[in-house]
Order: structure tokens, then sequence, then C-alpha cells
């Protein structure tokens, strides 16, 4: 049955560089095949949604990992930059990034 609602079905582009489709299907029954083709267009934006979330979840994921390289990084750097001032026994107060710029540049 669906092997045959397949090969009735029309997929056509109205324009080269268009990204909409036309899709047709003839049936006798006009309000089934209209069921039948709202129900592909449902299933193909339930799959382009997760694609899309997919997608997504894998693009936080890299954004994550490299919030946390670069955190162990500062914090790498900072520890340097305490230590340099341990050794130079600065009496300079320095905080977050301002500090980790002024060891760079002592």
């Amino acid at each position: 049955m669906a092997q045959g609602y397949r090969t009735r079905i029309v997929v056509s582009n109205p324009g080269e560089l268009s990204n909409i489709v036309n899709i047709t299907l003839e049936d006798p029954i006009r309000e089934k095949a209209v069921n039948i083709l709202d129900a592909l267009v449902r299933i193909y934006n339930g799959n382009a949604i997760e694609d899309k979330q997919i997608i997504a979840d894998r693009t936080s994921n890299f954004i994550d990992e490299r919030i946390a390289n670069i955190s162990s990084d500062l914090a790498s750097v900072e520890l340097v930059c305490t230590g340099f001032q341990d050794r130079k026994r600065s009496n300079r107060y320095c905080c977050g990034s301002q500090c980790k710029l002024e060891c760079w540049c002592c």
C-alpha cells in the first residue's frame, strides 16, 4: 500500500535556485491525499528539528569544552603570575585578568 502511494507522489522544484518544493499526490479521495501529504510534511519538519537540535547540542558541547580549556589555561597563568609576584616580592594588588596582563607585561 505504501509503495503504491510512494510511486504516485510527485516532487518537483519550481526553480533552479528555489528552496521550495512542490509535492503532489493524486488520489480518488482528495482528503486522503491531503492527509498523507500533511503527514509527510510533519515528519520532514520533525526530522529537521531533530537535526537542528543535534547540531545545537554539539555546538554547545564544543563551546563548553573550549570554555573549560580556556579556564584551565587562565588558572595556570594566574598560578604563574602569583609565583612571579612572590619571587619579585611585589606589593602590588592584582585581581582577575588585570593581574594576568600586568604579569605578562612586567
